[in-house]
């Protein structure tokens, strides 16, 4: 099945209210007296009810966001906005990025422009001193000791990892068709392929933010599902709805298991996965959703058993692939009875990272890196 995209050529005779309000010519208005009200009181209605019904909306801090603003702007306040957007504010938490239409159904081909757009955001000063100072807690071998030092590149969310959590979307899918999920087979090559972008996007707020060896927050998972949903309405010409709904997920990866929806879920198990590489965690294969989910709707026996052997097997080899690269510092007992018994060295090195954080071509080499290894093979697209 192929994507029906809109060409490059198709017109846009007016925007929507979704793409008014959140543009810069609803924003440039606001900021005027006078006018500013009328921008401001519409901004609070539409707000309002896009947040409230039952549409896939905005999550909280993006609700509040435009509440306040339009609250501003009504009350004569936009000149004040204004000095405040462009002389103090330092992060912008609305996305206002355009990107490119992109004819191309394959996320290969989007990772080109998406890697580019990701490493154009370098580390700030501040950043790169606390990668000098910083020291792992993690209770292993690598303990109190300085991994980052020298780091030029965002050594802990940066490309890597985001394509990383792009790569393993299609793999943990094929494991939930194997297990019988039944949203499994309803999930189209676009959805699919709006979930790599979301995966992609998932770690970008706290690019955003310059908050790279910190803990993520509501605010900065908002930055990265705007820039999702942003990505998927410019450069793929999805419709309102589905890139709302594939884009949320990064605010709702994190959900209990129970009754949550399959895309999430794909996205939870990814970056979990990516917990492989943490110079402060030992990893657990009971972080990801799929171990939970088939815990609870799959009966004990050999599809159980079978289903989770697989996965142990995607485990073992998502870190021997993490060690290839250099970027997965601790040793860690083989999960799968295939290898029962047997040690995956760990290796971390900053030189190794850089040839992937700094090449436009990061996810086609890490995909190749997949396509090597005989157990992620058939999984690789």
């Amino acid at each position: 099945m192929q994507i029906q995209a809109f060409p490059a050529s198709f017109p846009t005779i007016c925007p929507s209210p979704e793409e008014f309000f959140s543009g810069k010519v609803s924003k440039n208005l606001g900021y005027l007296p006078a006018i500013g009200t009328v921008i401001g009181l519409s901004r609070i209605i539409f707000s309002s009810y896009h947040y409230f019904s039952a549409f896939p909306g905005w999550p909280k801090e993006r609700f509040v966001q435009e509440i306040f603003r339009g609250v501003l702007e009504a009350l004569w306040l936009g000149p004040a906005l204004f000095v405040y957007e462009h002389f103090f504010a330092k992060v912008q938490p609305i996305s206002t990025t355009s990107f490119a239409f992109l004819n191309s159904t394959s996320f290969t081909d989007h990772a080109v422009p998406l890697v580019a757009h990701y490493a154009s955001k370098l580390p700030t000063v501040e950043q790169l001193s606390r990668y000098q100072t910083y020291v792992s807690h993690g209770p292993h071998a690598w303990q109190n000791q300085n991994l980052f030092h020298g780091a030029d590149y965002y050594a802990r969310h940066g490309v890597m990892h985001a394509c990383f959590v792009s790569l393993f979307i299609p793999v943990f899918l094929s494991l939930y068709r194997q297990a019988g999920h039944p949203e499994a087979s309803q999930l189209t090559p676009e959805d699919v392929l709006g979930l790599q972008v979301a995966g992609f996007f998932h770690d970008y707020g706290r690019i955003l933010a310059g908050k790279d060896l910190t803990g993520d927050n509501e605010q900065m998972e908002s930055m990265g599902e705007e820039a999702a949903y942003r990505y998927m309405k410019d450069a793929m010409s999805f419709s309102e709805e589905r890139a709302r709904r594939l884009s949320h997920c990064i605010m709702a990866k994190d959900a209990p298991v129970q009754g949550k929806p399959l895309i999430q879920q794909l996205l939870q198990n990814c970056d979990s996965l990516a917990v492989l590489r943490a110079d402060d965690w030992i990893y657990d294969p009971n972080y990801l959703d799929l171990i939970r989910w088939a815990r609870s709707n799959l009966p004990e026996g050999p599809a159980r058993q079978n289903i989770l052997e697989e996965l142990h097997q995607v485990i073992d080899a998502a870190k021997s692939m993490l060690v290839n690269m250099g970027d997965s510092p601790y040793s860690m007992p083989c999960f799968s009875q295939a290898r029962q018994g047997q040690v995956i060295r760990g290796h971390f090195s900053l030189s190794a990272k850089r040839i992937y954080e700094k090449s436009p071509h990061c996810y086609q080499m890490m995909r190749q890196l997949m396509i090597n290894n005989p157990i992620l093979a058939c999984y690789a697209s």
